[in-house]
């Protein structure tokens, strides 16, 4: 599907429609993905204002941009039944070779995993950092769970389907090496970035050494040890980290060098009524990252896995708006059908 450039933004469309933006071989800042759409030329999509608007309303919250580091020791696909049958028939993953965006064909898309444990350190990292804060004691729970509370961090829901499988990034990897690699080691590069209405999303590929696709995206870089700014994505003593700027879905507090004090919840963007939307409160919005390792598997390619080993890591989760596939189903559907599953495979 065509798209077109705009300094150094690349539109996403949808059909005639812009739904975001794309920024190639590089891990944008909230800053910077807010430069980059201050200095469009032309008319700015309702993707980039509405980004824009997000970070003017947040931009100098304490809440962002804080020093707290995720070991990323896990990986997880969510999809819908149509897929999960696909996948469980092929006893693989695979990567969309008519993908519509030329960066993303042949590729199998994974998001970060966080542990509950690793969520519960930060969340306590999160108020620390903020602690000296007037006010910022009383305020200590909601300081706590605005912290990882996008949908990057929602284990039990999902805007893209009711099941989830969930894998070790050591364990992908090492199915990746052998697989695809003659037991070389696979390549980690900076895809890009995404940028839409309220999530910036860092995309990482991972692929075949001695391949030139990938040669101008730069190596996800190894870091010796914690100290300054680090980057967004590194490695460290064999672990892949990741820093995001910005874990809220919703900014509910306001936290300056002041004080801290609840936030007023923005206005409903439109006064146009439509009868078959919620009526809901409006929460202060806030940009939020996600993070997504892809799989490079070119030529029908295929990452395949033992049908035990995808039973046992597959799991039911509910649907989060907004929704991004065709039909979704109740948590207790999907939970009937992963025991029916795991039942016939006995």
């Amino acid at each position: 599907m065509p798209s077109s450039v705009q300094g150094n933004l690349k539109k996403i469309k949808a059909g005639e429609k812009c739904r975001g933006y794309h920024l190639s071989g590089k891990l944008m800042s909230i800053w910077k993905t807010y430069k980059e759409l201050t200095s469009l030329k032309g008319e700015i999509k309702t993707a980039g204002k509405t980004m824009k608007e997000n970070i003017d309303s947040v931009h100098n919250d304490l809440s962002l941009c804080l020093p707290i580091y995720f070991p990323l020791m896990k990986l997880q696909h969510v999809t819908d039944w149509e897929s999960l049958r696909k996948i469980l028939q092929s006893k693989s993953f695979k990567g969309r070779g008519d993908h519509e965006r030329d960066e993303f064909r042949d590729l199998s898309f994974w998001s970060a995993d966080i542990c509950p444990d690793d969520i519960e350190s930060a969340r306590h990292q999160a108020y620390d950092q903020v602690r000296h804060v007037v006010n910022a004691e009383i305020f200590q729970t909601e300081i706590k769970e605005q912290y990882a509370s996008s949908p990057a961090f929602n284990k039990s829901a999902s805007r893209y389907g009711n099941f989830r499988l969930s894998f070790p990034l050591s364990y992908l990897l090492s199915l990746y090496k052998t697989q695809h690699c003659r037991d070389e080691e696979p390549q980690l590069r900076i895809l890009g970035t995404d940028i839409y209405k309220q999530e910036i999303a860092h995309y990482i590929v991972v692929h075949r050494p001695n391949i030139d696709q990938f040669n101008d995206l730069p190596i996800v870089p190894t870091a010796q040890n914690i100290s300054g700014s680090m980057p967004f994505v590194y490695w460290m003593e064999e672990t892949l980290f990741w820093r995001p700027e910005s874990t809220s879905r919703s900014l509910k507090l306001k936290i300056s060098e002041e004080d801290c004090q609840v936030r007023k919840a923005d206005p409903p963007r439109s006064r146009r009524s439509k009868p078959w939307r919620k009526k809901r409160a409006y929460e202060p919005r806030c940009v939020w990252n996600e993070l997504v390792v892809a799989f490079h598997l070119p030529g029908n390619g295929r990452l395949q896995l033992p049908m035990s080993h995808l039973l046992t890591n597959l799991t039911p989760c509910d649907v989060l708006q907004p929704y991004l596939r065709k039909t979704p189903m109740q948590k207790h559907e999907a939970k009937d059908i992963i025991r029916r599953l795991r039942e016939e495979a006995k």
